[in-house]
C-alpha cells in the first residue's frame, strides 16, 4: 500500500467515530422554559452551520437578558465587549430531558443589570408551551367577559395543575384572580377561598407582600392583585 494513502484511509475511518460523537451532543429542537416560567428557550434543528437558537428571560425589577446565537457541540460563543473574553455559554442535557444552561461573566453584556439566564430549562407539557399558554388565556379571558364563569374555569385550572412546573409568578397570580372572579360570578364561596389561594391569605396579612422583600415592578404587581382579589373575595361573601 502506497504511504501517500495511508493518512486518507486513517481519516476515512475515523470519521463515523467523529460524526457519532458531534450526533451526540446535538440537542432535542423545541421550546424549552426556565427559571419558573420566567425564560425562553427556543432550539432549532440542526443546519450546515449547528442549531440556532434564541433565548429571552426575565429577572428581578423586569431587568432581562436576550441573546442570539448558533450552538456547536452543546456550547455558543458569542461576542461580548470590545477587548473583553467571548460570551460563553453551555447547553448541558440531562438524563430526564432538561437542559441545564451555564455562562461565563462576559455574557453579562446581554443581560439588564438584575437579568440571569442560567439554569434549567426543560420542555413544557403538551398545552403548556408559550403558544397555547397565550391562546387558553385569550380564551378564558373572553368567556370571563362575557359571562361564561364555567367555560373560564374548564380552561383556566388545568393550568395551576399541568403546567405549575413552567408557569410564572405573574401568570400564576393572574390566572387566580380569574378563576376568583369565576367562582363568584357563580355564587361559589369555598370555590372562591380555594381558587383565589395565597392571594386570599394574603389579604388578612397587609405587610405580606412587603416582607417577600420584592423589588419594585414585582411589588407593584403583586399589590395590585391583592387589590383585585380583596374586591373579589368581597364579591364572594369571604371574610
Amino acid at each position: 500500500m502506497s504511504r501517500s494513502r495511508l493518512p486518507l484511509l486513517l481519516l476515512l475511518a475515523a470519521l463515523p467515530f467523529t460524526l457519532a460523537g458531534q450526533h451526540a451532543r446535538l440537542l432535542a429542537p423545541g421550546e424549552y422554559i426556565g427559571l419558573s416560567g420566567n425564560a425562553l428557550l427556543q432550539i432549532q434543528p440542526v443546519g450546515a452551520d449547528g442549531q440556532p437558537f434564541f433565548l429571552s428571560s426575565v429577572g428581578p425589577n423586569g431587568h432581562t437578558c436576550t441573546l442570539e446565537g448558533v450552538i456547536r457541540a452543546g456550547k455558543a460563543i458569542l461576542e461580548s465587549d470590545p477587548g473583553e473574553e467571548a460570551c460563553q455559554v453551555g447547553f448541558d442535557a440531562q438524563a430526564d430531558g432538561s437542559l441545564e444552561v451555564s455562562s461565563n461573566l462576559a455574557c453579562r453584556h446581554y443581560c439588564g443589570m438584575r437579568g440571569y439566564f442560567d439554569g434549567d430549562y426543560r420542555l413544557p407539557a403538551p398545552g403548556c408551551d408559550s403558544a397555547a399558554l397565550a391562546q387558553t388565556r385569550k380564551a378564558a379571558s373572553e368567556a370571563l367577559a362575557r359571562g361564561a364563569f364555567v367555560e373560564t374555569r374548564a380552561a383556566l385550572n388545568p393550568l395551576l395543575t399541568q403546567c405549575e412546573a413552567t408557569l410564572s409568578w405573574f401568570d400564576s397570580i393572574e390566572i387566580r384572580n380569574q378563576l376568583g372572579e369565576a367562582a363568584a360570578g357563580l355564587g361559589e364561596r369555598e370555590q372562591c377561598r380555594e381558587a383565589l389561594g395565597e392571594l386570599y391569605e394574603d389579604l388578612h396579612d397587609p405587610d405580606a407582600h412587603m416582607l417577600k422583600q420584592l423589588p419594585p415592578m414585582e411589588y407593584e404587581i403583586y399589590r395590585d392583585a391583592l387589590a383585585k382579589a380583596r374586591t373579589t373575595a368581597t364579591r364572594c361573601g369571604l371574610p
